[in-house]
C-alpha cells in the first residue's frame, strides 16, 4: 500500500523539482485521493436512496480526479493539474449539496470542499491561494441564499424518520470529512519527517564531499610542497655526498704523507707548522673574491720583503690554506725544502676543516627543512583545536615555498603583539598555504612578498600582499566561489579559496581581497578564541 502511494505521490515529479515541490506534489495528489474516497461513499449513499442523477456527481468527481491525474503524470503540468483538482474540489461538494436540497437536506455536504482548501496552500504566491478562498467563501453565501430562497419540504419536519436524515448525513460527512483531515495531516507529516530524514542524509553526503574535496586540495597543496621540499632536501644533500667524497681524499693524502711529515727534527719549522694547523682549525669565514685578491696582494708583499722570490705564487698557497696573517713563524716553514709536501698536507687539512663546515651546514639546513615540514603536517591533533602561533605557522610555510621564493621573491615579514590564538591550526594552515602559494603564482615567483601579523586583545589580523599582476574586478567579485579560477587549465582547481573562506568563517572570521594592478592584499580576521566557533565535537577536541 505504500509502495503505491509513493508511485503515485511521484506521478508530477520532475527531475529539476526541489524538495518542497514534490511534496507539495503528494499533498495535492493525497487530497484528491482522500476526496475520491469521499465520492465513492457518496456516490454509493445516493445510489441506494434512489438518486441516480445525484449521484452522477461524487462519481463524476472520481472520473475527473482520476483524467486529471493521468494528465499530470504524462505532462508533468503540476500548475495545471492543481488548479483543476482545486476548482472540481470546491466547486462539485457545493453542487451535489444543491442538487440534495440544500445545505440541511444534505448534511452540509459543502464541508468536502474545505479539505482542499489546504491543497490550495501548495501556491507559493499567497494571492493565489486567497483567491480559492474567496471562491469558497463565495459558494458559502450562494449556498445560504438558496437555503432562503429554497427551504427544504415541509414534509420533511413532519416525517420522523425523514428528519432524522439530515441528521445522520450531517454526522456522516462531519466524521468522514474529521477523519480525511487527520488522515492527510497524517500523510502529510510523515512525507514531511521522510524528507527531513532524506535532508539529513543528503546533508551528510554533501558534507563527505566537501570534506573529501578539502582533502583532496589539501593533499594538491602537499604533493606542490613535498616537491619543493625534495628539491630544497637535495641540495644540501648533495653538498654532504660532496663533502664526503673530498673528506675520503683529503685522509688518504693524510694518511700517505703524514710518516713524511712527521721526520722533520727542526723545532722552528715544527712550530710553524703547528701554528698553521691551529690557524687552519680556527678559521670559519668565507672570503669574497675581491677580499681574497686583496689578501693575496697583501701577504705577497710581506713575503717580498721577507725576500721571497715566488711570493706570489705562496700568497696564494697560503691564502687557499685559509692562513689569514703572516707570522714569523711560519717562514721557517715557507723556506724549507719540504714545503711542497707540507702544503699538500695542509691543504688536505683545510680540505677536512671545511667539508665538516659544510656538512654541519648542509644537516642544520635539512634538519630545518624537515622540521618545518613535520610542523606544517602536525600542527596539533589533526581536526581539533589546539593553542599555537600563527606567526611560526607562516614562517613555516615560507620555509616550505623556499624553493620558489629563492627564485626571485623578497621576503618582508612583521609579527606585531601575541600571535597565539586557540583554533584548528591544521585547517589555518591550509588556509596559509592557499594565500602563499597563490602570492608566489601570481607574481611568478620574481616581486615582494609582504606578510604582517597584527595581534589586537579580541582579535588577529593576518595580511598576505603580493606584487603580481592583480586580480580583474569582475573575478574579484566571484574569486570565493567554488571551482572559480583565473589560473590557466591545470594550474588549479577552483577551490582553494573557497575551502580557505569556508575555513576562515567556521572560525568566527571574515577574509577579503583588494586588489589592484601591481598589488594584492588578502586578509584574513580571525578572533582570539576561534575554537568557541568551531563546531562543538571540533572544539571539545
Amino acid at each position: 500500500m505504500k509502495s503505491l502511494l509513493a508511485d503515485l505521490g511521484a506521478i508530477a515529479d520532475a527531475p529539476e523539482n526541489t524538495d518542497e515541490e514534490r511534496l507539495k506534489h503528494r499533498f495535492l495528489i493525497a487530497t484528491g485521493v482522500v476526496m475520491s474516497g469521499g465520492g465513492l461513499l457518496w456516490g454509493v449513499v445516493a445510489t441506494v436512496l434512489n438518486l441516480h442523477m445525484q449521484s452522477a456527481i461524487p462519481f463524476g468527481y472520481v472520473l475527473i480526479t482520476a483524467i486529471n491525474f493521468a494528465f499530470l503524470a504524462r505532462t508533468k503540468n503540476f500548475a495545471l493539474a492543481r488548479n483543476i483538482q482545486i476548482f472540481v474540489s470546491i466547486l462539485l461538494p457545493f453542487l451535489f449539496q444543491w442538487m440534495l436540497g440544500g445545505l440541511v437536506a444534505s448534511g452540509a455536504t459543502m464541508l468536502w470542499s474545505m479539505l482542499c482548501l489546504s491543497a490550495a496552500q501548495s501556491f507559493d504566491e499567497r494571492t493565489h491561494s486567497f483567491r480559492w478562498l474567496i471562491f469558497f467563501v463565495l459558494l458559502t453565501f450562494v449556498s445560504l441564499y438558496i437555503e432562503f430562497q429554497i427551504p427544504p419540504p415541509l414534509d420533511l419536519f413532519e416525517n420522523e424518520a425523514l428528519l432524522k436524515l439530515p441528521l445522520y448525513l450531517f454526522t456522516m460527512n462531519f466524521l468522514a470529512v474529521s477523519l480525511a483531515i487527520f488522515a492527510l495531516i497524517s500523510i502529510f507529516m510523515q512525507l514531511r519527517q521522510r524528507m527531513e530524514v532524506e535532508l539529513v542524509q543528503r546533508n551528510k553526503e554533501l558534507a563527505q564531499s566537501q570534506n573529501a574535496l578539502v582533502q583532496s586540495e589539501k593533499m594538491a597543496a602537499i604533493g606542490e610542497l613535498v616537491a619543493g621540499v625534495a628539491h630544497e632536501l637535495n641540495t644540501p644533500l648533495g653538498a654532504i655526498r660532496a663533502s664526503n667524497d673530498n673528506l675520503d681524499r683529503s685522509i688518504s693524502i693524510i694518511l700517505s704523507g703524514l710518516p713524511e711529515l712527521n721526520e722533520t727534527g727542526n723545532e722552528a719549522e715544527l712550530s710553524g707548522l703547528t701554528d698553521m694547523l691551529r690557524g687552519i682549525a680556527a678559521v670559519n669565514v668565507e672570503l669574497t673574491t675581491r677580499e681574497e685578491r686583496s689578501l693575496r696582494n697583501t701577504l705577497a708583499s710581506e713575503l717580498q720583503e721577507h725576500g721571497f722570490n715566488d711570493s706570489q705564487e705562496k700568497a696564494a698557497q697560503l691564502v687557499e690554506l685559509g692562513v689569514l696573517t703572516l707570522g714569523t713563524e711560519h717562514l721557517p716553514v715557507l723556506r724549507s725544502e719540504r714545503w711542497p709536501l707540507v702544503f699538500s698536507q695542509l691543504r688536505a687539512f683545510s680540505s677536512l676543516n671545511r667539508n665538516c663546515q659544510t656538512i654541519k651546514t648542509a644537516a642544520a639546513r635539512s634538519s630545518k627543512i624537515v622540521f618545518a615540514l613535520k610542523k606544517y603536517a602536525h600542527p596539533g591533533n589533526d581536526g581539533h583545536v589546539s593553542s599555537a602561533s600563527v606567526g611560526e605557522s607562516l614562517d613555516t610555510v615560507l620555509m616550505l615555498y623556499q624553493n620558489l621564493i629563492k627564485r626571485g621573491v623578497q621576503i618582508e615579514r612583521s609579527f606585531e603583539g601575541d600571535t597565539t590564538i586557540l583554533a584548528d591550526h591544521d585547517a589555518l594552515n591550509q588556509v596559509w598555504t592557499n594565500l602563499v602559494h597563490n602570492a608566489l603564482q601570481a607574481m611568478n615567483c620574481n616581486g615582494v612578498l609582504k606578510i604582517k601579523a597584527t595581534s589586537t586583545s579580541d582579535e588577529l589580523l593576518v595580511s598576505i600582499e603580493d606584487t603580481g599582476c592583480g586580480i580583474p574586478p569582475d573575478a574579484a567579485a566571484r574569486i570565493f566561489e567554488p571551482f572559480y579560477t583565473t589560473k590557466q587549465i591545470g594550474e588549479g582547481t577552483g577551490l582553494g579559496l573557497s575551502i580557505s573562506a569556508d575555513i576562515v568563517r567556521r572560525h568566527g572570521g571574515t577574509i577579503e581581497v583588494d586588489s589592484v594592478p601591481g598589488r594584492t592584499a588578502f586578509t584574513v580576521r580571525l578572533p582570539v578564541d576561534a575554537a568557541s566557533n568551531l563546531p562543538k565535537g571540533t572544539a571539545d577536541g
